[in-house]
């Protein structure tokens, strides 16, 4: 989309020139006292032409700022990782101004990031004209405010210290870049002289259920423990009689920080949905209260909640339980106007949830689970990776299709690891229908990739540059996919597929509650519920995975309102950049297994976006949840 370049200076490079640590002894005895000095240069930029603004490149940079309608400018991000014991004492960080440079044009504004929801009688915005924040453009003040921001997380076991650094600020009135050379970072910790201890009790994972499934999940438990993965079952009623917290998921997350110091469990498979089309739970979900102005939703799902088990306080200089409930109010994950929870996000287990709505939901997952790892399918769809998609936000200022940019990305990542892939695209006709992805997935494929928009009932997109909808799978035609046991593993981009707290109650409800606007007003307004598509019996993740002969082994979504950026920023943050990065974590990082890749990816967003600065941020790891089991081999074993 960039035009001839105007003015190069240098390519940017990120050049580390030397790291030095230095160790003494802590006055307290069972600590060493550390000191790590890092130096880091920046080189030149790029600056590039587009249409009546200019660009900032940087080679080596990590992402851009992306805040709508604010300049875009690279920010460099480093992680410097102490185990989980470490007390951090001090942070420094000191840099240099060099020069200055005026720009012959405005510097390119970020994207608005919009949410990729299928529902047909919602007002869409036909233009998605770039937004300018005249209160940053006609201002003298530098953006951002400050050279570099860190934060700092704990999971896996680890602390991390996360710094953001913006080696380019920009004078948006005087149309000036001002840059600095180089920066030099001290921290200085204490880490504990830690001696280990062997414990007996050692597990893999935890399966928590209801006492009611418990018979069901052995054939699993034994499977387990059968490949090497050490695993017990917990019930909820024990859990309950033994715990004490502010609710029953409280209770849960108390017993899995217990099992975590314990009995050092990697994996935790929660396994309950509903109670059938009842507003009861088997096993209790926390919800999100973050509210992102959408007028769609307050809250939603969040198994995260299960997962993220520790915080690190700054005040103490220790790690500690996250309720995340930092304020104290009792409400849970809260982000408004007016209050704000700080999470930490960072997952200290790998979670998945098979949301069972009845025994025989038990009994066909289990069964699945056991085939596939046994690797009793046929090899030769082992290598088949297949990618759904379109143009997920027409519009005429937004060239490329994000979908389609979204899926090449992940699928050039498995193709790199040879596989074989196999695109359903509306761009070249591919994808027209519903039986064009029925047909594919009947043949087999390891992996499906979908990026476009959602709701609960199914998945969809666009025709390039076209509003028109093109649809993709459906609840209601899944029983006809028919794969048998070539099952793979789904990412679905889009709005609410895996929402699996809809019930047909909704109906009823919706009907008290808004009369015949139920069925005829347009959401997002307060009337219309009924084309959110929250009443049918299961929602579309979920559905994919508790088919009985096909569908998959496990589904990954969103319970919540996906975000993503329009045209070719479309793999620049939320749900286009955290998909691509389940496949990285395959492809690249070698995760083996289907809730370590689900988790790195998580891991990875938080490392490069601070998710208490933006509320989408923090929205796209919160209901980005695993509907299978985490522990679940990729391929299964040999």
């Amino acid at each position: 989309m960039f035009k001839k370049t105007i003015a190069i200076l240098t390519i940017f490079f990120l050049l580390i020139l030397g790291t030095n640590v230095i160790a003494e002894q802590s006055e307290n005895e069972t600590m060493l006292k550390s000191t790590k000095n890092e130096f880091i240069v920046f080189s030149d930029t790029i600056i590039e032409k587009s249409d009546n603004f200019v660009t900032i490149a940087l080679e080596g940079a990590d992402k851009y700022l992306m805040d709508a309608g604010k300049p875009m400018l690279p920010v460099i991000t480093k992680i410097f990782t102490y185990p989980l014991q470490t007390k951090i004492k001090d942070i420094k960080c000191s840099y240099v101004s060099i020069s200055e440079e005026v720009l012959q044009d405005k510097i390119l504004p970020a994207t608005k990031a919009f949410p990729v929801i299928a529902i047909n009688k919602v007002a869409e915005n036909s233009n998605n004209i770039p937004i300018i924040d005249d209160n940053v453009y006609t201002s003298t003040d530098l953006y951002p405010d400050k050279w570099y921001d860190y934060w700092i997380t704990c999971g896996n076991n680890e602390i991390n210290v996360i710094f953001n650094f913006y080696p380019i600020r920009y004078k948006p009135l005087e149309n000036i870049l001002i840059k600095i050379n180089n920066v030099e970072i001290e921290i200085t910790t204490e880490i504990p002289k830690v001696e280990k201890i062997e414990n007996n009790d050692e597990y893999d994972m935890v399966i928590i259920a209801p006492e009611k499934f418990s018979f069901r999940l052995q054939p699993l438990i034994r499977h387990k423990n059968e490949m090497g993965i050490s695993t017990f079952l917990k019930t909820s009623e024990d859990i309950y009689s033994e715990y004490t917290g502010r609710d029953q998921a409280e209770e849960v997350k108390l017993f899995i920080k217990d099992a975590l110091v314990n009995n050092k469990i990697t994996y935790v498979l929660l396994v309950g949905g509903m109670k059938g089309q009842k507003k009861e739970w088997y096993i209790p979900i926390r919800e999100s209260n973050l509210d992102d102005y959408s007028e769609f939703e307050k809250s939603y799902i969040c198994d995260l909640y299960f997962a993220d088990i520790f915080r690190y306080n700054v005040s103490s200089q220790s790690y500690e339980f996250d309720d995340w409930d930092s304020n104290g109010n009792g409400v849970f994950a809260e982000w408004t106007s007016s209050n704000k929870d700080i999470i930490d996000g960072n997952p200290d287990v790998i979670i998945g949830r098979l949301a069972c709505r009845s025994k025989k939901e038990v009994t066909i997952v289990v069964n699945k689970i056991i085939t596939y790892e046994k690797k009793t399918h046929f090899p030769f769809w082992d290598n088949r990776m297949i990618v759904v998609a379109g143009d997920t936000e027409p519009s005429q200022y937004a060239p490329g299709y994000e979908g389609e940019i979204e899926t090449t990305a992940s699928s050039n990542h498995m193709a790199n690891v040879e596989y074989e892939i196999i695109k359903l695209y509306t761009s070249d006709g591919t994808l027209s229908a519903p039986s064009d992805v029925r047909r594919e997935m009947r043949i087999g494929a390891s992996f499906v990739h979908f990026a476009g928009h959602g709701n609960p009932s199914i998945w969809s997109t666009h025709l390039p540059d076209d509003k028109v909808w093109v649809n993709g799978p459906s609840v209601f035609d899944m029983p006809f996919i028919s794969n048998g046991k070539r099952l793979p593993i789904v990412v679905v981009g889009g709005c609410h597929n895996s929402q699996f707290n809809v019930t047909t109650l909704n109906i009823k409800e919706g009907i008290e509650r808004e009369g015949i606007q139920y069925f005829t007003g347009r959401p997002p307004s307060n009337n219309g519920s009924f084309w959110l598509n929250d009443w049918v019996p299961e929602c579309w993740s979920w559905v994919l995975v508790r088919l009985k002969n096909g569908g998959s082994i496990a589904t990954i979504g969103n319970t919540n309102l996906g975000y993503s950026y329009i045209g070719d920023y479309a793999t620049e943050g939320l749900g286009g950049w955290i998909e691509i990065r389940f496949f990285h974590s395959i492809a690249v990082q070698n995760k083996e297994t289907v809730g370590q890749a689900h988790t790195q990816a998580i891991r990875d967003y938080g490392n490069e976006w601070d998710i208490n600065y933006d509320n989408i941020d923090r929205k796209t790891i919160e209901g980005w949840v695993l509907l299978g089991d985490p522990s679940l081999k990729i391929g299964g074993y040999s």
